[in-house]
């Protein structure tokens, strides 16, 4: 990366996406110059830029660039430079987290696509419409600097945090490994507290439970969605031997050692009513707003039933289900076939 020492941009009334420009040009190179100007220079030489004015590569006001197909993301000056930079910065987690918490709501804002309260903030810095100083620039300028103060700061907690993510990530891919039987059967064992739940989701590992110390000794049992991966509802009227606590959520349970923590996460883990299967043939719905389930026919090996059952199409979980004998298999296909809603998939 070429070293900048000077960028251009836009003076007068500032917003948070020149700001934030600024802001992170500041982190990248110690010894820029922010110039702030109403007529970029003709020639621009190899170590300076210019952003959010002039038309260039950081300017999105002569024509827009969008992150989807569907044009509900622009780009605005803030986005193209952490496009272009941001890398340098965090890895490629967090530079997806701060695309997503920071950039694209303050790009969307400058754009006119929505509200977004930190950007009605940095607005708030400049000089109300009868400060005695409105007809100042170098006053005009100091409240830039402030405004880009406050940036820096927000944009140093989100870049600091991800490294904490990174670090965290690390953890939890030792632990994967170290306890790989339990992970390979959808449960995390933590031999520390990290913030598990995000990071599980980013990277779409296959976790229900967790287990990890607990901050009052002993350790935790938690959901990493309680609504989809419940804890059993009869630990909330009798906890069962080991077990300290349970809560009403069925999201949070506390043993006194690890080894009672992992089994009642095993115990957790098998939804309710729903044996393990071996296979299954999905049997989607025919393409229609008003039918948003697929259907599938599972058969279980250890009693040789058949569970036949919606499965929703975005959690791909079970919805409703019935368990029939393996005989019975064949005319539920027919019927099936014969419904003028479904259709069979090889």
């Amino acid at each position: 990366m070429k070293n900048i020492t000077k960028a251009y941009t836009h003076a007068g009334v500032f917003h948070a996406d020149d700001v934030f420009s600024a802001a992170l040009l500041e982190m990248l190179f110690d010894e820029i110059e922010i110039v702030r100007t109403f007529k970029v220079p003709d020639q621009i030489k190899d170590d300076e830029i210019v952003f959010d004015i002039g038309g260039g590569k950081f300017d999105h006001h002569k024509e827009l660039e969008y992150r989807d197909d569907e044009k509900t993301m622009p780009y605005a000056a803030f986005g193209l430079l952490w496009r272009e930079f941001g890398h340098e910065l965090v890895s490629d987690m967090g530079f997806k987290t701060i695309e997503r918490e920071l950039v694209i709501p303050i790009d969307k804002a400058d754009n006119g696509c929505e509200f977004n309260p930190l950007t009605s903030f940095i607005s708030k810095l400049n000089m109300s419409w009868n400060d005695d100083n409105k007809d100042d620039p170098k006053y005009l300028d100091k409240r830039f600097r402030l405004a880009v103060w406050n940036a820096s700061s927000i944009l140093f907690t989100f870049i600091n945090r991800s490294k904490s993510t990174d670090a965290a990530v690390k953890v939890i891919e030792e632990s994967s490994d170290k306890y790989k039987e339990h992970f390979d059967n959808h449960i995390l064992v933590l031999d520390k507290y990290v913030p598990w739940k995000d990071i599980c989701n980013e990277m779409e590992l296959p976790i229900r439970f967790a287990v990890y110390p607990s901050l009052r000794g002993g350790y935790n049992i938690e959901s990493i969605d309680s609504d989809k991966y419940p804890l059993p509802e009869e630990w909330l009227d009798e906890l069962p031997e080991g077990m300290t606590f349970c809560h009403l959520s069925r999201f949070l349970a506390a043993t006194n050692t690890l080894e009672d923590a992992i089994k009642y996460a095993h115990v957790a883990k098998v939804i309710p009513n729903m044996p393990e299967f071996t296979s299954a043939m999905n049997i989607p719905s025919a393409p229609s707003d008003n039918y948003k389930h697929r259907y599938a026919f599972i058969h279980h090996k250890n009693n040789d039933n058949v569970t036949i059952g919606t499965i929703g199409v975005q959690c791909k979980e079970y919805d409703q289900f019935v368990i029939l004998p393996k005989s019975v298999l064949e005319t539920a296909l027919q019927l099936l076939q014969e419904h003028d809603i479904f259709m069979i998939c090889d």
